[in-house]
């Protein structure tokens, strides 16, 4: 997407037209972290090794102690 605004950009500069370079110049930034910030949230809802060694790393930057994770294998319940 991003890639689509600076084409759509340049064309509009090119050709003159103003009215239309001053509203993508308006709007870049807003779209620019819109569509950034897709791949870092996509990383950590991802299940699996990825989140859990990205979750390790964050906690130790950040001096928090380790999550113990508690495995239930099987519940009992009363007859």
């Amino acid at each position: 997407m991003n890639i689509s605004i600076v084409i759509l950009s340049a064309f509009f500069t090119f050709n003159d037209l103003t009215r239309a370079t001053e509203f993508l110049t308006t709007i870049t930034p807003y779209t620019s972290d819109i569509f950034s910030l897709g791949p870092p949230v996509y990383t950590l809802i991802v299940p699996g090794p990825m989140r859990t060694q990205i979750t390790r790393m964050a906690r130790s930057a950040l001096g928090l102690p380790k999550m113990n994770r508690v495995h239930v294998s099987s519940v009992a319940t009363a007859p």
